[in-house]
């Protein structure tokens, strides 16, 4: 017996119901972030909470690891928009950026910060976490990369290292300030410390160009 075929308006409703049902589970998820306990309430609870099954979560998004990586990727777009007017401007004006945006992680979007240091971590015991989070949340992207070699060039300045060692240092450095303002609070790693330790990193890799 031949199945049905759904008619080009019964596709684009099944699709809109879909994505909305996404969207409100990324909400309950984003809520229980928010809260700081994504990572401790069942899935259960969070599908309660968008009045869903737990069975909606599996079918849009897999597994708990990859509805725990989609809130996250959600939060953080949520903050790119203040670092993006630098990828046109200088070398000093993307790591700037890139510093108030790590501080914000530590910051105001604190969970946020413990979150994505509490994946890395795993990662680092886990090789499929490890692949799926290696074009999100990690240094030396190539897109990132040919970047910087053009904000050294509209800078005026030369690399003393590869841009992609560039990134790896500068990247790295913001990593560990990230998990120490998380360990150990803002009184010990002020804001103004992610800032001023770009400025000194950044100053002894690069030099006026000839």
């Amino acid at each position: 017996m031949k199945r049905r075929q759904l008619s080009p308006n019964a596709v684009e409703l099944r699709e809109r119901r879909r994505d909305q049902t996404r969207r409100r589970l990324l909400q309950a998820g984003r809520q229980a972030l928010a809260e700081d306990r994504l990572l401790t309430t069942s899935l259960a609870e969070i599908a309660s909470q968008a009045d869903l099954t737990t069975g909606a979560i599996y079918d849009h998004f897999g597994s708990r690891e990859e509805f725990v990586i989609a809130v996250a990727t959600a939060a953080a777009e949520d903050l790119e928009p203040a670092a993006a007017p630098a990828l046109d401007g200088t070398l000093e004006d993307f790591y700037a950026a890139s510093a108030a945006y790590i501080a914000e992680l530590a910051g105001r979007q604190a969970a946020l910060g413990k979150l994505i240091l509490a994946l890395k971590a795993e990662a680092a015991l886990n090789p499929a976490l490890a692949e799926r989070m290696r074009g999100t949340w990690t240094v030396g992207r190539p897109e990132v990369v040919a970047q910087l070699k053009a904000m050294a060039e509209r800078s005026g300045v030369e690399l003393l290292v590869s841009a992609h060692e560039l990134d790896l240092v500068l990247g790295s450095l913001l990593a560990g300030l990230l998990e120490a303002r998380v360990l150990l609070g803002r009184e010990a790693v002020p804001d103004q410390v992610f800032q001023k330790s770009v400025r000194l990193v950044l100053s002894a890799l690069v030099k006026p160009a000839d």
